[in-house]
C-alpha cells in the first residue's frame, strides 16, 4: 500500500497545483484567518505568497511528505500529501488549506468583486468594488464603473498581488474561490501597519 501511494505522489506534477487557504495570525482582539498561496515551479522551485511577504525556497517530497524550505535561515514547513490533497504537518498556524490545480486560463480576467474590507485596528468596514483586466485592476469605494490602473502580478491563473502607495508600502492579495475573492491588505497607520480584510463577491 505504501509504494502505490509513493507512486501515485510522484507522479503528481506540482507545477500544475497550487496550495491555496488560510492561516492563522493574532491581530488585536485575536487569531484572524489570511489567505496565503504557495505555488510551484520547475525545478522544484517554490513561492510563497500572503499579503505581507514573499518567500523564494524549493521543494522535495519524500513518500508522502512535502518539504517546503524557504530563504536563508531555511525555514521549513512539511505537508502530508495524500493523491491530490494535502494537510499541513508543520510550519504556520494553518486554517483551511487544500491542493488546488492551476486554471489554464487567468481566472481573474474580465470579473468584478465587491464587498466589505475589516480593518482590524478598529472594526470599521469599507465598501470595494474591483475589477480585473490582463495585467491589472481597479478599485473604487463604491458601486459603478471601474477602470483597470493598478498592476499587478498573477500567480497561478487564480490569485494576485499587488503594490501600491509610497515605496509599495500598501500590499494586497487577492486569491479566486469559486465565486469569492479572497482578499487581504497590509497599510501603514498611525501606530505601524493595519491590516483589512474579507470576501468579496463575484458580480
Amino acid at each position: 500500500m505504501a509504494c502505490k501511494k509513493e507512486s501515485i505522489n510522484k507522479a503528481l506534477d506540482f507545477k500544475q497545483y497550487a496550495i491555496v487557504g488560510k492561516y492563522y495570525q493574532y491581530l488585536f482582539s485575536g487569531d484572524k484567518e489570511l489567505p496565503f498561496i504557495i505555488s510551484f515551479g520547475a525545478n522544484n522551485t517554490t513561492s510563497y505568497w500572503s499579503a505581507d511577504v514573499h518567500f523564494e525556497g524549493k521543494y522535495t517530497l519524500k513518500g508522502d511528505v512535502l518539504t517546503l524550505i524557504y530563504g536563508p535561515g531555511e525555514t521549513k514547513w512539511e505537508f502530508k500529501v495524500e493523491g491530490e490533497q494535502v494537510k499541513a504537518i508543520s510550519g504556520l498556524r494553518f486554517a483551511d488549506h487544500g491542493l488546488k490545480k492551476v486554471p489554464d486560463v487567468n481566472t481573474l480576467n474580465g470579473h468584478n468583486y465587491s464587498g466589505f474590507l475589516t480593518k482590524q485596528v478598529d472594526h470599521t468596514r469599507a465598501l470595494v468594488n474591483l475589477k480585473f483586466a490582463t495585467d491589472l485592476y481597479g478599485e473604487i469605494p463604491s458601486i459603478g464603473n471601474v477602470i483597470p490602473d493598478v498592476n499587478y502580478t498573477l500567480i497561478s491563473n487564480m490569485a494576485a498581488v499587488s503594490k501600491v502607495g509610497v515605496g509599495g508600502s500598501t500590499k494586497s492579495i487577492f486569491i479566486a474561490m469559486g465565486n469569492v475573492l479572497e482578499v487581504a491588505r497590509i497599510a501603514p497607520g498611525a501606530n505601524g501597519f493595519n491590516y483589512s480584510i474579507g470576501t468579496l463577491n463575484k458580480n
